[in-house]
């Protein structure tokens, strides 16, 4: 068997918030395999998807890992009573895309080809693996667990996946241990990203299950990096906007600065202005006695120079 990976960062996902897979729910996509891929790639597509899809030829190919919840199976609270599968309804008010692994099946009736059954029947087996091996639950293959969108869904999906679909061969099938073996199934060339696991009978299946480890260790590894990813790009985006902040704060601080050293150059201005010179207090002490009320203004300081100036000329005469 070979699964072929074909999500995209459009394929719509969400988280399952802790659940636990525990149902499978068989679909059928009302049209071609390669429609079923553009529309689950598709950037306008923001309402479905699923987490794998069986061709007729008998590919596989995977939209959503089995860790993430897919847009398959999903009811409105008040719907999950009308539900004809007893699990859904004990599980309320839990939407059930959150514990349901979905499968579409290329046609309109699920009238299934030789080669498709044979492969979902395979990809069953290997969901049930899958689950095992990553929560360490069982995911039973039985009637209670293995259900049409018909049950989970009567009033939109009543037909889903087809009157055709071999309910009682897959039951019959899923309880064997023996593989179903199919005479002239063409086998699956390699395509990118497709990851090969063996068939056979209970002499291999472990080594089938054993491959499947590093399936889902890649694609646990593949969650944890794009969360980190996405933790890092929310923390870049939160510094940006700090140092946007500490900059414009620091423009401020520049700007209240400048003002404060014009302020300052200002008050040195005046304080050097009312100052007294040396020579003036000199000049006032040697004509006090002619000066009554100083007006402090700067004829007054002029006419004090002159004078002093004049007298220190006179003395200067006086002594030689």
């Amino acid at each position: 068997m070979n699964i072929i990976q074909k999500g995209n960062a459009h394929t719509n996902s969400s988280s399952r918030e802790g659940h636990v897979p525990f149902i499978i729910v068989d679909h059928i996509s009302a049209g071609s395999m390669s429609s079923m891929d553009s529309w689950f790639t598709s950037p306008s597509n923001t309402v479905s998807s699923a987490h794998f899809g069986v061709s007729k030829s008998g590919k596989i190919h995977q939209y959503v890992p089995i860790t993430r919840m897919a847009w398959a199976n999903g009811l409105t609270t008040d719907a999950i009573p009308k539900a004809a599968a007893s699990l859904v309804r004990q599980n309320a008010p839990v939407n059930p895309n959150k514990y349901t692994v979905s499968i579409e099946h290329e046609g309109t009736d699920g009238n299934l080809t030789e080669a498709q059954f044979a492969a979902t029947v395979e990809l069953h087996r290997f969901i049930a693996a899958e689950v095992k091996w990553l929560y360490g639950q069982a995911l039973l293959l039985d009637e209670q667990h293995v259900i049409g969108h018909f049950q989970v869904d009567p009033a939109r999906k009543p037909n889903c996946p087809g009157p055709k679909f071999p309910w009682s061969r897959l039951y019959q099938a899923l309880s064997s241990s023996e593989s179903v073996r199919i005479e002239n199934v063409p086998d699956v060339k390699e395509e990118m990203g497709e990851r090969p696991i063996p068939r056979g009978s209970d002499g291999n299946r472990e080594e089938a299950a054993n491959m499947t480890t590093e399936n889902a260790t890649l694609s646990a590894r593949m969650i944890k990096l794009e969360e980190a990813a996405q933790t890092t790009a929310e923390r870049i985006k939160l510094l940006e906007g700090r140092v946007h902040q500490a900059e414009a704060q620091w423009n401020e601080l520049r700007k209240t600065n400048q003002l404060l050293s014009n302020q300052l150059h200002q008050l040195v201005l005046k304080l050097e202005a009312s100052s007294v010179p040396a020579w003036a207090e000199e000049a006032f002490s040697f004509y006090s006695d002619f000066i009554h009320e100083p007006s402090g203004t700067t004829e007054f300081w002029r006419l004090l120079t002159i004078m002093y100036r004049a007298r220190i000329a006179s003395v200067v005469q006086t002594s030689k």
